[in-house]
């Protein structure tokens, strides 16, 4: 999803920087600028005044859930794969 596109780069570059979590902090290593971007906005929002909002969008960020688009498809015998995305949208259209 294009709006988590730099949080997960962000995770990526985290993951793979030896050290971070043992000697060094996230402001100790060195990363991207674009990461070091992310870094101070998730810092920001750990920060907030507005405790709710934030934590709001903190659960969303940590929810891998949003980070990609999935879909599950009924299969019915003979029949082609029906994403259920549609599903219910073709079920609606017939009873129309």
């Amino acid at each position: 999803m294009p709006e988590y596109r730099d949080y997960s780069r962000f995770f990526e570059e985290v993951v793979k920087t030896p050290g971070i979590g043992d000697e060094l902090s996230l402001f100790d290593a060195e990363m991207s600028e674009k990461s070091l971007r992310v870094r101070d906005e998730l810092m920001s929002k750990l920060l907030d005044e507005d405790e709710l909002r934030a934590m709001r969008d903190l659960e969303c960020i940590a929810d891998y859930r949003n980070y990609r688009r999935y879909e599950i498809y009924k299969e019915v015998e003979g029949k082609a794969p029906i994403p259920l995305s549609e599903y219910g949208k073709f079920t609606l259209q017939r009873l129309l």
